[in-house]
C-alpha cells in the first residue's frame, strides 16, 4: 500500500504536460500507408535494430514530420511486444506554451520511464524528496533521466519538433 501511494505521489508530481494529446492528434491525421516508406528504409531499420544512435528527420514546416513521429512511435510499440524496449516520446508544440520547454520534456520522459518501471528508482525518489514543492533544475532532471535510462532495458526516445523548444 505504501509503495502504491508513493508511486501515485511521484507520478502526480511529474505529471505536467501530456504528450499523448499531440500523439493522438497526429494518429488521427494518419492515413493507411502513411510513413511506410520511412519504416521500410534501410537507414530506419538499421537505427531501429542497432545498438544506439540517432535518426534525425528534418523537413520544412508542415511536411508531416509529426505524423511520421507518431507512426514511428506506434511501430516501435508493436516491436516492443517482442523486443522488450522501453519507448518514450515527447512532442514540442509552439501552440502550447507548456510544451515548449526542456523542463516539460524532461518531466514527461521521466514520468514515462517511471510508469514503465516496476520499482521506484532511488534517484527519482531522491529528486522527488528534495523538490516536493519546487521544480528541480534541468541539470538535476537530466542526471536522473540518464540514470533511469541506464538502469532498464534498451530505450527508444522519439522527440518531435525539437526546434520548437524555447530553451
Amino acid at each position: 500500500q505504501k509503495i502504491l501511494e508513493e508511486r501515485k505521489t511521484i507520478g502526480a508530481w511529474l505529471r505536467s504536460v501530456d504528450p499523448s494529446t499531440n500523439h493522438n492528434a497526429a494518429r488521427k491525421a494518419h492515413e493507411p500507408g502513411t510513413g511506410d516508406w520511412l519504416l521500410n528504409l534501410e537507414k530506419f531499420k538499421s537505427w531501429r535494430d542497432g545498438d544506439g544512435g540517432i535518426l534525425w528527420l528534418h523537413g520544412i514546416p508542415g511536411a508531416g514530420k509529426t505524423v511520421l513521429s507518431s507512426t514511428v512511435v506506434e511501430h516501435l510499440k508493436k516491436q516492443k511486444e517482442v523486443s522488450n524496449v522501453r519507448i518514450i516520446y515527447y512532442y514540442f508544440d509552439f501552440n502550447d506554451h507548456a510544451k515548449q520547454t526542456a523542463q516539460g520534456c524532461f518531466q514527461s520522459l521521466l514520468l514515462q520511464l517511471f510508469e514503465q518501471s516496476p520499482i521506484v528508482p532511488e534517484k527519482l525518489r531522491a529528486l522527488h524528496d528534495n523538490h516536493r514543492h519546487t521544480t528541480p533544475s534541468l541539470k538535476a532532471q537530466a542526471e536522473v533521466l540518464i540514470a533511469m535510462l541506464k538502469e532498464g532495458p534498451p530505450d527508444c526516445i522519439v522527440i518531435d519538433a525539437l526546434d520548437e523548444c524555447s530553451d
